[in-house]
């Protein structure tokens, strides 16, 4: 597993294939799985043989998740890396993902209203795209016994609920940015 602080360099179809997963519609999260062909049409240019061999490298940099069925199948799935990492500069959002998590934060201190998820998230103003990955990494900071999980297909969390710790640890993420 690469540490955080590590550059990964893509290049060829590698590069193709993240570029085009970036900025395919999604909402942040793992969704449905994506099959050869699905990555095919995402890259109608490129051979199928490169798209799968790139596909395999996304998996070995720990950028994507791959599972297979018997025999040849598989599904390609991004995760929490494949955010952090490529969205944000495919994307031209200007910060990363961990500095959208300390805006997240912050909005999250700055109200009580906003422990719930969908007020959090419109309050951010971004698309899923963006804000699932950046409340993803903010969950990191809160204790799992005051995360909800409740089963739900728009968010990783539908709420959240703040303590005092639980606050002075945000405060102390967003102080790191400066």
């Amino acid at each position: 597993m690469l540490p955080p602080t590590t550059t990964l360099t893509l290049t060829g179809a590698s590069v193709d294939l993240a570029v085009a997963l970036a900025r395919a519609p999604g909402d942040g999260m793992a969704g449905r799985g994506l099959t050869l062909d699905d990555l095919c049409k995402l890259l109608p240019e490129a051979d199928p043989k490169a798209v799968d061999e790139a596909a395999f490298e996304l998996n070995a940099l720990g950028l994507v998740d791959i599972q297979r069925a018997i025999g040849k199948q598989w599904w390609l799935r991004l995760n929490q890396k494949f955010y952090e990492q490529v969205d944000h500069q495919v994307m031209g959002w200007g910060c990363t993902t961990e500095d959208d998590a300390r805006t997240l934060a912050g909005l999250l201190l700055a109200d009580e209203g906003h422990e719930r998820t969908f007020v959090l998230h419109a309050a951010s103003g971004w698309e899923k795209r963006r804000f699932n990955p950046a409340f993803q990494l903010l969950l990191r900071f809160i204790p799992d016994g005051r995360v909800s999980r409740e089963i739900q297909p728009d968010y990783p969390s539908s709420s959240v609920f703040l303590l005092a710790d639980d606050k002075a640890l945000l405060r102390r993420f967003i102080a790191e940015a400066r």
